[in-house]
């Protein structure tokens, strides 16, 4: 009998269980949506010109048909959907009137903000994606280079639909360091308020045949920023000194003359090695010390046999005086332009507080005329399967 009695309570239990499981509420089925996976900022007279990309599921396409990646079909597989406002949010809504879908932001990728707009100021056009409840601190923040943010979103290529998607895979394959929404902010409100985006410029392949000549995509992180305002262009050279010493070597191939003698060739090495660490003292006077490690190996063009001890210890010095000069030079500039990219101000204001405080208020002045001591210190770790150049006789 307590048996059947438990039997008929079941039902009752179960039913109070489920009263209390919650549910699913404001839902939006993924037919009803507009996915995003790119935004483009620019500014256009006295407005602001949102762009948003969004996936169209519709549009299915074989990128092997076709050396557009377009499947035989000329509609691209996403959809360009673009306003002008007093502000983002009413281009926002604006765009939102014009869609029968729900507009979602939740994978959106990239932030592609047109030059004009950024030499005028960022921060009050991605304020509103900052307080958004779609998280999208995690999505990168690229510059436009002489050029807008809406012309970056139409680049197409014959390995990605989406270009936003062909930005991602960028960076997977090539560990392209950008920096992102969460990060620009952190940055913004260092000691330094300076910091290096990167740039994005649409460029064709003009060295492969006709009808596959796809556009890309060139990053390069050489966008300096004062505050939320663009201020100029790292060099070639600096922008690769940069990179070097604020994301370390990662496999990175590099060449360098290792003869005086004109028309020798350049030796070809592999460097790896971790990001630079930044020292300042006070003693006697205040300075700044960049310490770098790296391995290398030697890739090609070996003009003698590393054979010995002593050949390679010069190898190796070689190496450190052609990368001091390049850290020096990249430091020049910088310390020229008055811009604390690598945030110098913060390690001062942490480890020596009281001069921080004395000078905080000229600290743009006091970093133009700060002695920086560089020490590289390179390692051979190997030359492939030979010491030696194979052109090199017994």
């Amino acid at each position: 009998m307590r048996f059947l009695r438990g039997h008929r309570a079941l039902p009752v239990i179960l039913l109070c269980v489920l009263l209390l499981i919650p549910g699913c509420w404001s839902g939006h089925e993924l037919t009803d949506q507009l996915i995003v996976l790119g935004i483009g900022l620019d500014k256009v007279g006295d407005k602001v010109r949102l762009t948003v990309q969004g996936i169209r599921p519709e549009a299915s396409i074989s990128t092997a048909s076709s050396p557009t990646g377009s499947g035989g079909s000329d509609q691209p597989p996403f959809s360009l959907l673009s306003a002008d406002g007093d502000s983002v949010q009413e281009a926002l809504q604006k765009i939102t009137r014009r869609v029968p879908r729900f507009i979602y932001g939740g994978h959106n990728q990239v932030f592609f903000i047109g030059e004009s707009l950024a030499r005028e100021g960022i921060m009050p056009y991605l304020d509103l994606f900052a307080r958004s409840q779609w998280s999208q601190e995690s999505a990168w923040v690229v510059i436009a280079r002489d050029g807008t943010g809406q012309q970056l979103l139409t680049t197409t290529n014959l390995v990605a639909k989406y270009p936003s998607m062909g930005l991602a895979q960028t960076v997977r394959a090539h560990q392209v360091h950008i920096p992102t929404l969460f990060q620009f902010l952190l940055h913004y409100h260092d000691n330094s308020s300076c910091q290096i985006l990167v740039s994005a410029a649409a460029a064709k392949n003009k060295t492969a045949p006709s009808g596959y000549q796809m556009e890309q995509l060139r990053l390069q992180p050489n966008a300096i920023f004062q505050g939320d305002k663009l201020v100029g262009y790292l060099n070639s050279s600096d922008c690769e000194a940069y990179a070097w010493l604020e994301y370390g070597f990662q496999g990175t191939s590099f060449s360098f003359p290792v003869s005086t003698v004109n028309g020798a060739p350049a030796l070809g090495v592999s460097l790896t090695g971790a990001p630079a660490q930044f020292r300042v003292f006070s003693t006697p006077e205040l300075g700044v010390r960049v310490e770098v490690d790296c391995n290398f190996s030697v890739t090609e063009d070996i003009p003698s046999p590393l054979n010995s001890p002593a050949a390679i210890r010069e190898l190796e010095s070689k190496l450190d005086q052609v990368l001091s000069q390049r850290f020096s030079l990249l430091f020049a500039h910088l310390q020229e332009d008055k811009t604390d990219v690598f945030n110098l101000a913060e390690k001062v204001h942490a480890y020596h507080l009281a001069l921080w405080e004395k000078d905080k208020d000229r600290w743009p002045e006091l970093y133009a005329k700060l002695p920086v001591e560089i020490t590289v210190n390179s390692h051979f770790r190997h030359s492939g399967v030979m010491t030696k150049y194979p052109g090199f006789k017994e």
